[in-house]
């Protein structure tokens, strides 16, 4: 998902109304609160503060407006007390409420080379959407990373001094949730949750770039998604505590000890022996508090070198300031600590020693007991690890993907339905984890956690069973599924005597972040309301619909959705239009990947691909895009291993929308449906939002039509037979079914001559395109039959073409050359009429011989009657 920044003048007024959107807010003792914009000169550093109350919005912005050239403007995300002096920026007591929480994350880039940052504006995206069911409201690009804003349904309006810490916790703890997501990618993000902390606001400019670059809104969704706070407070309760790292453990009383003596202490120590024979995967909370032990022991510097070094991302330079930090910073980590955080290693520990170090010091060899020798203990307690695993969901509700193991699945139940979640994913460990607490009263340790997940993983790989995953659109038997996405759990279910809502489908949808809910259909409507929204030609409208009608059903292939048109055609619009009809997503208009397998990656985890302004596809990007149309496999090697590969199959529509007409290589041209954009003259334009709200009203009908027509399609489909089929047969045999039922305002027959008619016409676009195509078919066309060797046909191909033409690098240069190239072409001569063999020998050489279809079928006729 590659994210471009705009350069809309209605940013400001976009934030600020998502910002405070009631500007009727009264204070307790009825007065009303304050904000400021505060205002920074660039070049003369100067300080300027504007205060106003909150129902003042106009007179803010238009202050903003005034100032914006030169000055860096940052507004805050609460409100404070009036009757504050005019510059002043206020502190955090002055501050009375909040309109939301907000996230400040960097990118990469000349303002914060010396970080570990998110490289991409799609990887701060990531980050900021990693919390299931926190979706943020509203995303800014500041120019310099991005802020993630979560809006209140309502202004948190504080009524003590309580309430108001309550909301700072309730902040920090939210943003710690963050920074653990960042820390697994080895991110550092800025810490902003202060109350009184103030952010770039949208439609100014970050004057630390050359050219100053416009802060803008990249995504909003503050109409439908803001939240109460209370909504924070559950997932938080656990979430801070779950966060909790053991380096932060209770220093032990550090007397003046001699080093101690490691080999006594492996010796004795559960945790020393777990941390330093599976160096290679500990993870970093487990890390800290080795390092705070083995820093301590005689030679430890050497120590803590020797038992990082298995990791993979040991670098000499870390590990040395963790060691640093160890000695400088942090105690010597203590049993009671490390009990509580790793309960799995250290639970049944028959040492009375209040920290490991204890072990390998002379005058504590003899304070160490062996469990038999204890008093008071019973049988073993159930370790954590098991008590995370008996709250999993048995295994017959554990699958891995069919085809390969690259994947295990649990379904759960959240909000009162079902939901499929990968076994390894954050949300699997974050309803693991708050099952936990609720049923014990307290929080797993990480340890715990990780090596609870990886048991539950094993079982599903034993004991789950192979089942394909779907996204939004399944298929079982007979019958069509398609996922609503809604907190509700409801699909629908499509056969061949109608369709209907369900809460249990017999086929596993994968829940992605990424996918937004689609509305209830409505029976009995005409996708002639689709038609009409569409500014486009009859023909284009039906080949649309005709792909649309594809898209619902996994099991076809739906060729490639090609939109080419002008600058201001309203490509990457109508783009989003047609995919929010079936597959309404928050990644509409993605960047095409360079690398294939990332586009495969993708096509696993989306089900209509669309690809925004592509201004150029590889040979390896036609392949994927082909692979991926058609149904393919990725294959990949697994991670950190060098021979072991996992695969994954994959199949989506895909929509790709550019300027250039010659954009498509060959391969891709047969598979796609091309629809041309004019020009839209400015009289004639309306805004996204009015399009969306117009299409928001009508969806369910349409959704409702398309539903009709897949469950004709089902009924009819087996006996449809067809006399002339194009390379995509499933897909004509499929619509040509659906277009029988009444709701398609179009006949079986109308799209069927339409759809021949447009893969000639995509025949003949490729044959301008390949030099060597255009010219066999004049040579054809020009005499009749034509048969030599491949050497004679080069020289007559040299001298038919233009010099134009034979200076194109597919031009072959040998007559090899030019044979590998007739295999490549042979497919798309065919569809233009012209027939080419490679038949018997003649002094050695191979004779082609090349014919018009027209004296092919001539010759077939004269056989039959002889």
């Amino acid at each position: 998902m590659d994210i471009q920044k705009t350069t809309n003048p209605n940013h400001l007024n976009a934030y600020l109304e998502a910002l405070i959107p009631d500007s009727d807010i009264e204070l307790p003792d009825g007065s009303i609160p304050e904000t400021h914009a505060f205002i920074f000169n660039a070049k003369t550093k100067k300080i300027n503060i504007k205060r106003f109350q909150v129902d003042k919005l106009e007179d803010l912005k238009q202050k903003i407006k005034d100032n914006i050239q030169g000055n860096h403007i940052y507004m805050p995300i609460g409100f404070q007390k009036p009757g504050l002096p005019r510059q002043a920026k206020g502190a955090q007591e002055d501050v009375v409420g909040l309109f939301g929480f907000a996230l400040d994350i960097d990118i990469k880039g000349d303002g914060h080379a010396q970080k570990k940052l998110p490289e991409t504006t799609s990887e701060a995206f990531q980050l900021a959407y990693s919390i299931p069911d926190f979706s943020p409201s509203m995303i800014v690009h500041s120019g310099g990373g991005i802020h993630a804003y979560w809006f209140f349904k309502e202004p948190w309006i504080f009524d003590s001094e309580k309430e108001k810490d309550s909301a700072k916790n309730m902040w920090k703890s939210f943003e710690k949730t963050f920074h653990r997501y960042a820390s697994e990618k080895e991110w550092e993000i800025d810490t902003i949750s202060n109350i009184d902390r103030v952010l770039r606001v949208p439609g100014t400019y970050n004057q630390k770039n050359e050219p100053a670059v416009q802060a803008c809104i990249l995504e909003d969704k503050s109409q439908e998604l803001r939240y109460n706070p209370n909504d924070f407070e559950e997932f938080l309760t656990f979430a801070d505590e779950f966060q909790k790292s053991p380096s932060q453990a209770t220093k032990a009383n550090e007397e003046d000890f001699s080093p101690a003596e490691f080999e006594k202490i492996f010796d004795q120590c559960s945790f020393v022996q777990h941390g330093c024979t599976e160096a290679e995967t500990l993870p970093e909370p487990a890390w800290y508090p080795l390092i705070g032990i083995l820093a301590r022991c005689e030679d430890g510097e050497t120590l803590c070198h020797e038992h990082s070094r298995p990791y993979p991302q040991y670098t000499y330079e870390e590990t040395q300031r963790k060691i640093e930090h160890a000695l400088r910073d942090a105690g010597p980590p203590t049993c009671s600590r490390l009990r509580e955080e790793f309960p799995e290693i250290c639970e049944d520990c028959p040492n009375s020693v209040s920290t490991p170090l204890q072990l390998g010091r002379a005058a504590n060899e003899n304070r160490s007991r062996s469990s038999n020798q204890r008093q008071g203990r019973g049988n073993r307690r159930t370790s954590d690890q098991d008590l995370l695993v008996s709250l999993a969901p048995p295994s017959d509700q554990m699958f891995y993907e069919e085809g390969s193991k690259v994947t295990t699945y649990i379904r759960v139940e959240r909000k009162n339905h079902f939901e499929i979640l990968p076994v390894n994913s954050m949300a699997f460990k974050l309803h693991l984890a708050y099952k936990f607490r609720d049923q014990y009263g307290r929080t797993p340790g990480e340890t715990a956690l990780n090596a609870a997940i990886r048991q539950i993983t094993a079982i599903a790989f034993a004991e789950g069973a192979a089942r394909k995953t779907f996204v939004r659109s399944g298929h079982h038997e007979e019958k069509l599924y398609l996922d609503l996405c809604d907190d509700q759990g409801q699909v629908i279910e499509i056969d061949s005597t109608g369709w209907r809502m369900t809460k249990s489908a017999p086929v596993l949808f994968r829940k992605l972040d990424h996918l937004k809910p689609l509305p209830v259909p409505t029976s009995g409507s005409n996708i002639n309301e689709l038609m009409n929204i569409l500014d486009i030609g009859h023909e284009e409208r039906i080949l649309v619909v005709s792909w649309l009608l594809s898209s619902i059903n996994p099991k076809v292939n739906t060729p490639l959705l090609y939109i080419q048109g002008d600058p201001g055609s309203g490509k990457s619009t109508i783009a989003k239009t047609i995919q929010s009809l079936i597959d309404p997503s928050s990644s509409y208009g993605m960047h095409l990947p360079k690398d294939p397998t990332e586009l495969l990656r993708a096509s696993y985890n989306f089900r209509i691909l669309n690809f925004d302004n592509v201004s150029r596809v590889s040979i390896d990007q036609s392949n994927a895009l082909c692979q991926a149309v058609t149904g393919g496999s990725m294959f990949s090697r697994k991670l950190y291993t060098d021979t072991e590969l996992v695969t994954c199959s994959v199949k989506s529509p895909i929509i790709l929308n550019g300027i250039e007409n010659s954009l498509l290589r060959q391969d891709a041209i047969d598979r796609s449906i091309r629809i041309h954009l004019k020009r839209i003259p400015r009289y004639q334009r309306k805004t996204e939002a009015d399009l969306f709200e117009n299409i928001s009203k009508l969806q369910p009908l349409i959704l409702g039509a398309l539903c009709d027509a897949a469950s004709t399609a089902i009924d009819k489909l087996p006996a449809i037979q067809l006399d002339e089929l194009p390379r995509m047969a499933d897909f004509a045999r499929w619509v040509y079914a659906a277009c029988l039922s009444e709701a398609i305002p179009f006949t079986a027959e109308e799209f069927r001559t339409t759809y021949l008619n447009h893969v000639n016409d995509m025949a003949n676009i490729a044959l301008d395109q390949d030099p060597v195509a255009y010219h066999l078919k004049d040579i054809a066309y020009e005499d009749g039959v034509w048969e030599g060797t491949a050497t004679e046909l080069l020289e007559r191909l040299n001298d038919h073409a233009s010099d134009s033409s034979k200076s194109h690098p597919r031009w072959p240069k040998n007559p090899a050359q030019l044979s590998q190239h007739i295999n490549l072409i042979r497919a798309l001569l065919e569809e233009a009429g012209v027939k080419i063999d490679k038949g018997q020998r003649k002094k050695g050489q191979r004779i082609i011989r090349i014919e018009t279809l027209h004296r092919v079928r001539e010759t077939i006729e004269i056989q039959k009657s002889l």
